[in-house]
């Protein structure tokens, strides 16, 4: 973790090696979660882009899910 205000925000450093200046920004707004990819990206990485979301949309939504028993 990078950053925390509480209640509001929580910067997570990068999950991949490859990527180390990305950050995971989560917004948290009348208990409504929020969160946003932040790094370099170029016309090139479009598809390791959608990848990278992906695989965070996973991380957060279905497993967060999962681990409530939803």
């Amino acid at each position: 973790m990078l950053q925390a205000v509480f209640p509001s925000l929580v910067i997570w450093a990068s999950l991949w090696p490859d990527r180390p200046d990305d950050q995971i920004r989560f917004d948290i707004e009348d208990q409504r979660l929020t969160w946003t990819l932040l790094g370099e990206a170029s016309d090139d990485d479009e598809e390791r882009l959608d990848q990278l979301r992906h695989r965070l949309d996973v991380l957060i939504n279905a497993d967060l899910r999962h681990s409530f028993g939803q």
